[in-house]
């Protein structure tokens, strides 16, 4: 079963201000959960480069991906320029794997409240497919 995909609201801003896609996002964590493990930080958190269409071909831009072992749920939690960070700090790592805990222990009609509220928003497929 392929996993729902979510941005939090921080980081749906930086992927419009840079163009990052919703298709360019479920991408990334479909090759993930085909076994690609580019930028695992252990755990459910992930560290993967996304080219950003607004700023042209060579920009690329980190993504922080928390993505759930049971498959059901992959949430994108921050983003940065690559040029401004190129590895997460070990204080940064800690944080974000609390951070990535927190949103993957949220029951699923509690994450369902969230996203009525605007905390997290789905990404859409193309074409509705999830294979």
């Amino acid at each position: 079963m392929a996993a729902d995909v979510y941005v939090m609201r921080e980081f749906e801003s930086f992927a419009r201000k840079w163009g990052i896609s919703d298709s360019a996002l479920v991408d990334v964590v479909r090759r993930i959960e085909a076994g690609d493990k580019t930028g695992c930080h252990g755990g459910a958190l992930y560290k993967r480069r996304l080219k950003g269409e607004a700023r042209g071909s060579r920009d690329l831009r980190g993504a922080v991906a928390a993505i759930e072992r049971n498959g059901s749920r992959a949430v994108y939690m921050s983003g940065f320029a690559k040029d401004n960070k190129e590895t997460l700090s070990p204080r940064e790592e800690k944080a974000f794997r609390a951070q990535s805990k927190q949103i993957m222990r949220i029951p699923d009609d509690k994450f369902e409240q969230a996203v009525v509220a605007g905390l997290f928003r789905k990404v859409e497929e193309r074409n509705g497919d999830k294979s």
